[in-house]
């Protein structure tokens, strides 16, 4: 990891340089690894500062937050916020449902009517862990196992999911019954979460806030059929892997998914492995 770490940081494109400071973020919790955590994070939290692009600074965010678990942060940090997050993108839906979130904890009602409903109207879904992970995987050396591909992508994993976390926003903004200005704003949500995801995690999400809403069948049945084709592959995954004789084929199957995962995004990943399962 160290050694894709400094390749990164080398690297002349802004892009990689940042996916290297927050792979360095990434291993904050290990205290032999927290200083470099710590200094990258700064490094990492300057560049959002100074630059212009969205997804760097939801990274640098990511990296402040993770490292806040387990001790304190660079003062570099302090400087980030979601608002700014929002004008550098404000198409993203991501720093509308870190607002909404923000307001809600504060007790500012209008606060998170006003950021869910920017978040309706956004029309970028692109989770920032997916750019970590296809920059980790071009940069990763050929000739490694996929077990160790795979580990390599687990920090990308990490972060992917700590955004789609973010979601849980639109759960709570989403009742079973809602009035007609929000009723018009979760429409709107929920089909971009299933238009847009690329992740059995907002996949699903999409589906809850779907019916909440009173989307037809007929809109949620693509959907459903890549729910489905989910559960198909878990199943056969855990019968394998309570038989001796094939469980290191299964893992195998599933280092290789991690893989595809990253060049492809998790749902397209369960779709090829669902074709191949037998009918």
């Amino acid at each position: 990891m160290s050694d894709l770490s400094q390749r990164l940081k080398a690297s002349t494109d802004p892009a990689l340089r940042a996916s290297g400071w927050l792979l360095d973020a990434m291993q904050g919790a290990d205290p032999q690894m927290r200083p470099l955590a710590l200094a990258s994070t700064a490094q990492l939290a300057a560049a959002a500062q100074t630059g212009q692009q969205p997804t760097v600074y939801a990274w640098a965010l990511e990296a402040c937050g993770n490292l806040a678990v387990t001790g304190p942060v660079p003062d570099a940090c302090q400087a980030l916020s979601h608002q700014r997050w929002a004008e550098l993108g404000p198409n993203q839906v991501w720093p509308w449902l870190a607002m909404a979130s923000d307001a809600q904890r504060a007790g500012d009602l209008s606060g998170f009517e006003n950021a869910m409903h920017r978040a309706s109207l956004a029309s970028d879904w692109q989770n920032p862990g997916r750019e970590f992970q296809r920059q980790l995987l071009s940069q990763i050396p050929d000739g490694l196992s996929d077990a160790d591909r795979a580990g390599t992508l687990l920090p990308g994993i990490m972060v992917l999911s700590s955004l789609s976390g973010r979601l849980t926003a639109v759960i709570r903004y989403c009742p079973n019954q809602q009035d007609a200005n929000r009723h018009q704003n979760c429409v709107a949500l929920a089909e971009r979460m299933l238009d847009q995801a690329d992740n059995l995690l907002d996949l699903r999400l999409g589906l809850v806030v779907a019916k909440r809403s009173g989307l037809s069948e007929s809109r949620l049945a693509v959907a459903k059929m890549d729910s489905e084709a989910a559960d198909r592959v878990a199943r056969q995954g855990a019968a394998k892997a309570d038989r001796p004789e094939v469980v290191c084929g299964h893992l195998q199957s599933t280092f290789r998914r991690a893989v595809r995962t990253a060049q492809v995004g998790e749902l397209q990943a369960l779709r090829e492995d669902a074709a191949r399962l037998p009918q």
